[in-house]
């Protein structure tokens, strides 16, 4: 309801002195992956096995790459046509028959 005070807020959580706190005492947990936070102290003090979230960031790729974000990426997203092929294929469909069915799906959604 209060537009101008969650805005406000945001900026001030957003504040690298404000957010470094937050990242520190989180361990990194519920911190999105930025590169901005990659090279914070907090990652040596985290447990080994955790430390692969410290280059996320650097190392994944977004819904979509190298490709805009589109409401067309999104929706193709949303179906799972990539995931069902993978699931025609496993579940005996030939693998060629699964791909000219994904095909089509993605057609359908991009022209």
């Amino acid at each position: 309801k209060n537009q101008k005070l969650a805005k406000d807020f945001l900026r001030w959580h957003h504040q690298p002195a404000n957010y470094g706190k937050w990242f520190e005492v989180n361990f990194g947990y519920s911190v999105g992956s930025t590169r901005q936070w990659e090279d914070h102290a907090m990652w040596s003090k985290v447990d080994k096995p955790l430390r692969v979230f410290q280059r996320a960031a650097s190392k994944t790729l977004m819904l979509g790459h190298q490709g805009p974000a589109t409401a067309r990426a999104t929706e193709a997203y949303t179906k799972y046509i990539i995931v069902d092929m993978y699931a025609k294929a496993a579940g005996g469909t030939k693998a060629e028959d699964a791909v000219k069915w994904a095909e089509g799906e993605l057609k359908k959604i991009y022209g």
